[in-house]
């Protein structure tokens, strides 16, 4: 140490020197009894702690580190360090323990749970004992710790084994007592099997190359005649007479040596059986092998009458005109007859299974199966009409039949079934179908045609009156005279209303025709002008004519008069749109068929037809508006009458010709006309010749109901020089015909009252022989006409007439 004076300032040092060799010695000793102590523990894997309790200071090895998840060295150990490591659930209990040890014992013991800093969890087993002062007061801890983790999980791991190994022995044991039960049970019902079973069931054993019987069901032995003790154990000859007895030797040997499943038809006291029979190979023993014998007897009897039904089954179904089936439930063909196979062509390979929807039209195929599908689930019978393809590739309309094969059960087992050809029916129907139609129709256009016709003849009548009136005014009248104009407005409006007369006498098929050789290519140039100034100038109007057309028997008035219709139609589907029209012309043949197409209400000849065509771009017609269009006073357009296609229509009927019709909505309409083709030449189709000045001289009968027509007819007649005698009906008409033997011709009505003008005729040709008569009517000349033939009918003079025409009639009869 350091000696200073006064003033503090060091004046010289004083010490002693100590030997401290054998305390260092002592200190080295210890030091390495401890480290050698660390290093045991510490190969030991156990953790110590000397814990000084008044200061809560605690002194760890390194694998008390380890253990708890510290790095040595990483802070200076206390209390609450090791005990943030016991899991939350483990620290109150271990807490206690050591508290229970500082007050009641030396001892410390505890196992607990840590938590590592990774997130591991060890196990860890705690050993400590404290140290106490003289008051006895616990002063220090001191303890070592051992991780008991794997020895927990092993102990853990032994005690599941236990546990698993003593339920694996108490499902053994189970399964064994069930083992026992079931072999009970199964050899309780097997002795109940051999004792009920009707098949009779054996097993026999090869030994010494004879098989013996072992095991029999009682039925078998009932059916050898044996008891069971003279049964068991016996060979077959034993059992069977001999030769029986060496076929089923041999058949067993067999059976056994080759391994192999056999089934044998056997005879055996006037029964048939059919026995199967299976070798069984065991290990240290004879072979064995197994069968069963079933009784066949019944079945072979109910087999041969089996084939006998299906040989007379068959050969039923083979005479029958009939397609005949049978299928299975699930509707595959297991047999057709020789018709099905003829009929499609297909052979019996190609027709078995689902063979039987080859030959169905594809509209039908679905529906076939639906209604098989719906009559199995039913149970019932079922019948359909379908097509079917013949060889050919036509298809034919059948009707199916088919009827269920149902068992006890109430399974279908079979369908039985025939198809009949009804292809003739359904033509027949279907033409008896069109044929009503038509005759509906029909019957309905000639109620109309009856209304119209005679309504045109009232109405002639009347024009008769003022044409003819008109007519005598304007021959007696100075050219010169105010009133001239007057009359030929009376007569032009007559014309019209003469026109529109017609029009319905045509639509009656009663208008009248002028019948001539017409060249129908010449009518249509001959028209070509007027009609294309006619018509809107943006419609288009070509002519596609086939040359050297032959002839048509017809009335040119009335042909122009369709063409007009037709065109005028046509332009008014275009609107004001810009299209085409279409006239074309041509020749084909027709046969019956396509002609009742057109016409079924009425046979007409066939043979070689000219057609006259007027096809538009226009917007067409729907199916609606196309089944009425013929329909007298329907019309679409706005200020139409109705009568123009059905005057049409009956030009064409008066002219033994058809219309046909294409048209749908957007794709413009085609009316088509046939008319009969004719060999003659074409006639002039020009205006009539001019007037001359010819008068007449004779008298003549002009007989009428209507006093209009006979007072208009009789100033005519005077004009053109002959003396007129009038009467009102026939029978007037007789009184003065045989009363006045100076007439020389008779102008006669059609229709009147009392009697009628064909009436009239018969009695004044038997009369007067050599009379000249005349019929006069608003009907068509060919209708007239058609009644007199053969029965020299001088001519026929349409109402109304004007003066030129009645001249032009006298005139060729006179002259």
């Amino acid at each position: 140490v350091p000696v200073r004076d006064k003033q503090g300032q060091i004046v010289c040092w004083a010490g002693i020197n100590l030997d401290i060799s054998r305390l260092k010695r002592a200190e080295e000793a210890a030091r390495t009894n401890e480290e050698r102590l660390q290093l045991a523990l510490d190969a030991a894997h156990l953790a110590t702690w000397d814990w000084h309790l008044p200061s809560g200071t605690i002194v760890w090895n390194r694998e008390h580190y380890r253990m708890l998840g510290y790095e040595p060295d990483s802070f200076e150990p206390a209390y609450r360090h090791w005990a943030d490591r016991v899991h939350p659930e483990d620290l109150p209990g271990t807490e206690a323990r050591i508290r229970e040890a500082m007050e009641k014992g030396p001892d410390y013991r505890a196992e607990f749970r840590v938590v590592r800093p990774d997130g591991t969890i060890r196990v860890l087993e705690s050993l400590g004992r404290f140290e106490r002062d003289a008051s006895g007061r616990p002063v220090r801890l001191f303890g070592a710790m051992a991780d008991v983790t794997e020895r927990k999980l092993l102990v853990e791991e032994l005690r599941q084994a236990k546990e698993h190994l003593e339920l694996r022995v108490a499902e053994r044991t189970a399964e064994l007592q069930k083992s026992e039960r079931e072999l009970r049970e199964t050899q309780e019902l097997f002795a109940l099997f051999l004792k009920h079973t009707p098949v009779y069931t054996f097993i026999k054993e090869i030994r010494e190359e004879q098989s013996r019987a072992i095991l029999v069901s009682d039925n078998y032995i009932d059916m050898i005649g044996k008891s069971a003790a003279e049964t068991r154990g016996r060979t077959m000859d034993q059992l069977f007479p001999a030769d029986f007895a060496r076929k089923i030797t041999n058949d067993d040997l067999a059976v056994v040596r080759n391994g192999k499943v056999i089934q044998l038809d056997e005879d055996f006291q006037g029964r048939n059986y059919t026995t199967i029979k299976f070798p069984i190979h065991r290990e240290g023993g004879s072979d064995l092998l197994a069968g069963f014998t079933i009784d066949i007897t019944d079945r072979k009897e109910q087999e041969a009458a089996l084939r006998k039904s299906e040989f007379e089954f068959r050969m039923l179904a083979e005479a029958m005109p009939q397609i005949v089936w049978i299928t299975d439930p699930e509707g595959k063909n297991l047999y057709f007859n020789q018709q099905w196979m003829d009929y499609t062509g297909l052979t019996l390979e190609e027709s078995y299974g689902d063979g039987w929807a080859k030959p169905f039209h594809p509209e039908d195929r679905q529906i076939a199966w639906e209604a098989w599908q719906n009559a199995t689930a039913r149970l019932d019978r079922y019948s359909l009409e379908c097509r079917l393809q013949r060889t050919d590739g036509v298809y034919k309309w059948w009707l199916i039949r088919g009827v269920p094969v149902i068992d006890e059960a109430g399974v279908v087992h079979k369908w039985f079934g025939t198809c009949t050809d009804i292809d003739d029916i359904k033509k027949a129907e279907a033409e008896k179908l069109a044929l009503e139609q038509h005759l509906q129709q029909t019957q309905k256009l000639e109620s109309l045609g009856i209304l119209a016709g005679g309504i045109a003849h009232d109405f002639n009548n009347l024009l008769m009156a003022i044409i003819g009136n008109a007519s005598l005014a304007l021959m007696k009248l100075n050219p010169e005279s105010p009133v001239v104009a007057n009359l030929r407005q009376i007569e032009v409006a007559s014309e019209k209303a003469a026109d529109l007369a017609r029009q319905m006498l045509a639509y009656s098929g009663r208008g009248k025709f002028l019948i001539e050789p017409l060249d129908l290519n010449c009518l249509v140039e001959e028209m070509l002008h007027m009609l294309e100034v006619s018509i809107s100038k943006k419609a288009a109007l070509h002519l596609h004519l086939t040359p050297n057309l032959p002839t048509v028997e017809a009335d040119a008035t009335q042909m122009r008069q369709i063409l007009m219709n037709l065109v005028f139609n046509a332009a008014e589907a275009l609107g004001e749109d810009t299209g085409t029209i279409t006239i074309s012309s041509g020749c084909m043949a027709c046969d019956r068929r396509y002609l009742a197409e057109i016409r079924p209400d009425q046979e007409i000849s066939e043979g070689e037809y000219v057609f006259l065509e007027v096809a538009d771009s226009g917007c067409g017609m729907d199916q609606t508006t196309l089944s009425r269009i013929f329909d007298p006073f329907f019309t679409t357009k706005f200020t139409g009458r109705g009568l123009g296609l059905a005057a049409v229509q009956g030009i064409v009927r008066g002219h033994k010709g058809a219309i046909k019709v294409y048209s749908e909505p957007d794709q413009g309409t085609t009316f088509k006309v046939l008319l009969p083709a004719s060999g003659k030449p074409a006639a002039h189709v020009g205006e009539p010749p001019a007037k001359d000045g010819w008068r007449g001289e004779s008298t003549i009968l002009l007989v009428d109901d209507e006093e209009m027509v006979r007072a208009v007819g009789t100033e005519m007649l005077k004009e053109l020089g002959f003396t007129v005698l009038t009467a009102k009906d026939g029978m007037e008409a007789m009184e003065i015909c045989e009363s006045r033997k100076d007439i020389a011709c008779v102008i006669l009505d059609l229709t009147m009252p009392r009697m009628a003008g064909e009436e009239c005729f018969r009695e004044l040709r038997r009369i007067r022989p050599d009379l000249r008569i005349f019929m006069s009517s608003g009907f068509s000349e060919q209708e007239v006409s058609s009644r007199f033939v053969g029965q020299g009918l001088t001519g026929f003079i349409q109402k109304p007439y004007k003066i030129s025409e009645l001249k032009k009639a006298l005139r060729k009869t006179f002259e």
